[in-house]
Formats: structure tokens, C-alpha cells, sequence
């Protein structure tokens, strides 16, 4: 069972592309958009063990922390007051 059930989010939940010469991976979590930066990262975790020895995972996991570098400022600001209870500071100066 494990065999089959192991590598299957890889196949049905995770679309992975090359943009720009960058690594894109896709990972479908759920419907609420403000999780996904969490969910994402959960669903791909249990792979991190495997990537040593293993350049297409390596580079399916390159593409998510790509692509949630190319989220925006004010999706990691929402995390940080949903999952945290933290407001965001403005640490911006004039």
C-alpha cells in the first residue's frame, strides 16, 4: 500500500514546469489561498529525505520555494496574522 500511496500526491496533486529557466512547481493544497505558503511546504516535506540522490526531485522542490518566492509581500504579511496572531509591522522609512 505504501508503494502506491507514497508517491502518489506527486502525480496528482504537484505540475511542474521550467520558466524562465527556473524551476515552477505548482502544488494544488485546497481552496484557501492565504494557507498555501503552509501547505504547499507540508505536502512536499515528506520527499526532503529523498532528494539527495534524486536531481528531478530536487528540482520539483527547487520549484515550490520558487514559486512561493514569487508570491506576494502581502501573502506572507496575511500568514503571519492568521497562522501567528501576529499583526505585521511596517518597517518601511520615508
Amino acid at each position: 500500500m505504501f508503494r502506491n500511496c507514497f508517491p502518489n500526491p506527486l502525480d496528482t496533486a504537484v505540475d511542474f514546469e521550467v520558466v524562465n529557466g527556473r524551476p515552477d512547481t505548482y502544488v494544488i493544497t485546497g481552496a484557501i489561498g492565504a494557507m498555501r505558503l503552509r501547505d504547499s511546504s507540508a505536502q512536499v516535506n515528506p520527499y526532503r529525505s529523498l532528494m539527495r540522490d534524486d536531481p528531478q526531485l530536487q528540482q520539483l522542490i527547487a520549484g515550490v520555494i520558487n514559486r512561493q518566492d514569487a508570491q506576494p509581500a502581502a501573502c506572507h504579511l496575511c500568514l503571519r496574522r492568521i497562522l501567528w496572531g501576529q499583526e505585521p509591522q511596517n518597517r518601511t522609512t520615508i
